[in-house]
């Protein structure tokens, strides 16, 4: 056999074959017969022969952790949707004067286009609609003894899951009309 020495590391060439003591080597196919040899075990690369450098493996290891951590299952939807109904919008009603919320019930009116939904009351003052229906919508508020409340083009979308819209909430300021009874 033939003895021979790479990179701190003595290897013997047997029958065609390298072998080292304390090292573990294996041929590359076709190794033995061009008389090439090869360390196993990340500490030699196959295609130059150099050391092999793990460190931009493990950085885009950590970069991929860190991503996972920070966005959770966001990053990689499950796809997994719950029997939950969520609204698309929701109003808060109150009195653009005082900033309470308003003695009386306030109505509500969702406009998409052809679509006309009357709003559903959540509470006191509070109004919800467009229940998982995304859409760009008109948005009138009314209430007795105040003017009108308008708000055009509220975009109601989906969420990146797929699976529900994302809540817009909205405050609707109510001017008292004048005369108004207190």
């Amino acid at each position: 056999g033939r003895r021979g020495g790479q990179a701190g590391g003595r290897f013997h060439r047997h029958s065609g074959c390298v072998s080292g003591a304390g090292t573990i080597a294996f041929p590359v196919p076709g190794s033995c017969v061009s008389g090439t040899w090869h360390r196993i075990l990340g500490i030699m690369s196959p295609r130059n022969k150099a050391p092999t450098d793990y460190r931009p493996r493990i950085r885009r290891f950590a970069i991929v952790l860190s991503a996972l951590l920070v966005y959770g299952c966001d990053l990689f939807p499950i796809g997994v949707c719950t029997d939950q109904l969520v609204y698309g919008i929701e109003v808060t009603v109150r009195d653009s004067t005082t900033g309470e919320l308003l003695g009386v019930d306030p109505t509500g009116v969702l406009r998409d286009g052809s679509y006309r939904e009357t709003m559903e009351p959540a509470g006191t003052s509070r109004l919800w609609g467009a229940p998982e229906r995304p859409g760009t919508y008109d948005v009138e508020i009314t209430a007795q003894g105040y003017r009108t409340w308008n708000r055009q083009g509220v975009e109601v979308e989906m969420e990146r899951s797929g699976c529900h819209v994302e809540t817009v909430e909205l405050e609707a300021r109510m001017v008292a009309l004048a005369g108004r009874l207190e």
